[in-house]
């Protein structure tokens, strides 16, 4: 599993060189597998397209220090309000794997944030990951570069 999570993180960095977006985001979450536990995140996402509004792929890549770790792709929508504020949602399908069980995941997540500068974006942004044996639900406060 780590040779896997390397391969794409190497891929992801690679990717960087486009016109895109690497978003990086640390919170906390809540897992529920046979009991509920609390867990720090953390959160690598790369974004193609990310500088329009609307959807756009994105790879993400979400390691909690309980031992589970979120591999996942999808689509991520982002659409300005109000001046520099914006809000942005999005659908992963992709692997939370424990120990050595790896379960199909979907991830959903919802967020808002303001933009500073041309390049660069914090939002505050919530994500519930759901697999057959657990659930995941976290808080995270994520800074966006744009390549």
């Amino acid at each position: 599993m780590k040779a896997v999570l390397l391969g794409i993180t190497l891929w992801v960095l690679a990717q960087a060189a486009q016109a895109g977006e690497v978003v990086a985001a640390i919170g906390g979450s809540e897992i529920s597998l046979d009991t509920a536990s609390e867990s720090g995140v953390a959160e690598l996402s790369y974004r193609f397209n990310a500088s329009r509004d609307g959807f756009s792929p994105d790879v993400t890549i979400a390691a909690f220090d309980s031992d589970f770790l979120f591999v996942g792709g999808g689509m991520i929508g982002r659409w300005r309000f109000s001046g520099r504020w914006f809000h942005e949602a999005g659908a992963q399908v992709g692997v939370l794997s424990h120990d050595d069980d790896a379960d199909p995941a979907i991830r959903v997540t919802l967020g808002v944030g303001r933009t500073f500068g041309d390049r660069t974006r914090a939002s505050l942004g919530v994500a519930q990951i759901a697999s057959d044996d657990a659930r995941v639900a976290s808080l995270t406060l994520r800074l966006h570069f744009e390549m």
